[in-house]
């Protein structure tokens, strides 16, 4: 049974905003993984320009890291993580469209991928969203305990 008052969740609601936000981190970690498979393809595609490659690897060794950031703090339950990986996952998506315009088969597996990705982190918006609408709730100072002084 949830326990819901004027939007608001109790914390050991199953619904909670913050346990639905904390499921999302799997999917930085798919992400992540993905972005490994990535890099190690773009890596043999620009072997043969060693600086091209260098600066494409270093790229993608700092969106890893981004990605493997927001999933390790999205399951603490921190907002900003989320938002972090999103913001991240969003510009790379509309970098990647670029690679659309060469209409080979495998950019557009890719970007079909990448769009399910984009679908299951708008849709998980509503969760962070909401958890930092009860952050403010979470821990009730004394003035606001109507026994506060027991």
């Amino acid at each position: 049974m949830d326990l819901i008052v004027d939007g608001y969740h109790s914390p050991i609601n199953v619904s909670h905003p913050k346990k639905q936000l904390k499921n999302v981190s799997t999917l930085f970690w798919i992400i992540s993984a993905l972005a490994i498979l990535g890099s190690l393809a773009q890596g043999f595609q620009f072997s043969f320009n060693l600086r091209l490659a260098l600066i494409i690897s270093l790229i993608n060794l700092c969106l890893i890291a981004i990605y493997i950031v927001s999933a390790v703090f999205v399951k603490k339950g921190k907002v900003w993580a989320f938002y972090l990986g999103f913001v991240t996952y969003m510009v790379i998506s509309l970098f990647s469209l670029l690679d659309l315009l060469s209409f080979n088969v495998f950019s557009l597996i890719g970007f079909s991928l990448r769009a399910y990705f984009i679908y299951a982190l708008i849709s998980n918006v509503k969760h962070a969203i909401g958890t930092s609408k009860h952050e403010k709730f979470d821990a009730p100072t004394s003035d606001e305990v109507i026994d506060g002084s027991f």
